[in-house]
């Protein structure tokens, strides 16, 4: 039997309700890392900023590291989407300050994934960036085997970006960008 239109009408509204608890979830993440690190927050600071309550985080997430990486997810694609004539560009200089410039417009998040998530987040993060990695036709070194290239690119940039989120806070982004270019970038591409 079909649905009735009643029936469709309330499983929109529970998708819209769905997607925008998720938003409002996620968006109180993020605000709260901007003052507090990653392992000082908790389930009921995350919903007292998203103004949900306590169970409905529950029936979108097991835990905050759930969450978390849930947003890893979103802004590796949103990266990945923005990114792209970039990273279809030879000019290394100009994808790696691209890069920079994405990493300092979410500083909190970026260190929370990098730093405060812990080793389950940052490994999820790394897969998931090293998937998307390999499905972009950079430009790489024919004599390096793509899948080592890319593997290496990823490692090397998480680890040179975790150290300017952290102990390198004060280098300024170009003078990074130069750095992860180098460190990261030029020892596989062509």
């Amino acid at each position: 039997m079909a649905p009735t239109r009643n029936q469709e009408g309330d499983r929109w509204r529970k998708d819209a309700r769905v997607i925008k608890t998720r938003a409002a979830l996620r968006s109180a993440l993020i605000s709260l890392l901007a003052r507090h690190d990653f392992p000082d927050i908790t389930v009921a600071m995350i919903v007292e900023e998203a103004n949900v309550g306590y169970a409905t985080f529950f029936r979108h997430f097991p835990d905050q590291t759930a969450l978390l990486t849930d947003i890893a997810d979103a802004t590796i694609s949103e990266f990945m989407t923005t990114m792209m004539p970039t990273l279809l560009s030879a000019d290394r200089v100009q994808v790696t300050r691209a890069l920079v410039d994405f990493i300092a417009e979410r500083t909190a998040l970026c260190r929370a994934l990098l730093i405060g998530g812990g080793d389950v987040v940052r490994r999820d993060a790394m897969a998931r960036a090293i998937a998307y990695g390999s499905s972009v036709p950079v430009i790489f070194d024919p004599d390096i085997p793509l899948d080592l290239a890319v593997t290496h690119a990823v490692n090397a940039i998480f680890s040179t970006v975790a150290w300017w989120l952290g102990p390198g806070r004060g280098m300024k982004r170009d003078t990074f960008a130069e750095m992860l270019e180098r460190l990261a970038m030029a020892p596989v591409r062509s």
